[in-house]
């Protein structure tokens, strides 16, 4: 076999190896390994960084905590403390929950994943959602 066939052959083992049922960037979890691992009882914080209405309107209801992507760096002391703690961060369609998955990570929590695709991708899969506080 030639080498390169071999790197190649490696490289595609590592990268399947490595998917994990999350997305291919490591930051990133698919909705339906987000409701695996709710559903498997998995210790976790989810944080929703969306408005409060939007919120009201309709929301997961293990959520842990709500607090608006440009309100995070003032509310750090909601959050846990244990920076080893997995972290799911969630909005409408993943761009916020992004941003501060982002920020997060910078400020040294390394378990931190953005869900990828937010509330309008759990509700497209016919995921239960809650309106109310």
């Amino acid at each position: 076999m030639k080498p390169l066939s071999v790197i190649m052959m490696l490289i595609i083992a590592m990268t399947l190896l490595n998917c994990n049922n999350k997305n291919v960037n490591s930051d990133e979890v698919s909705i339906q390994f987000l409701k695996s691992e709710f559903d498997a009882g998995k210790e976790f914080y989810l944080l929703d960084v969306r408005t409060l209405p939007e919120y009201t309107a309709g929301h997961l209801s293990f959520t842990d905590d709500l607090i608006p992507y440009d309100q995070l760096p003032k509310h750090l002391d909601k959050i846990p403390q244990d920076k080893s703690t997995t972290m799911y961060i969630f909005c409408r369609t993943s761009r916020r929950s992004g941003i501060s998955t982002t920020y997060l990570r910078s400020i040294g929590y390394p378990n931190v994943y953005n869900v990828s695709g937010g509330i309008v991708a759990w509700q497209n899969a016919g995921f239960e959602i809650v309106s109310g506080k």
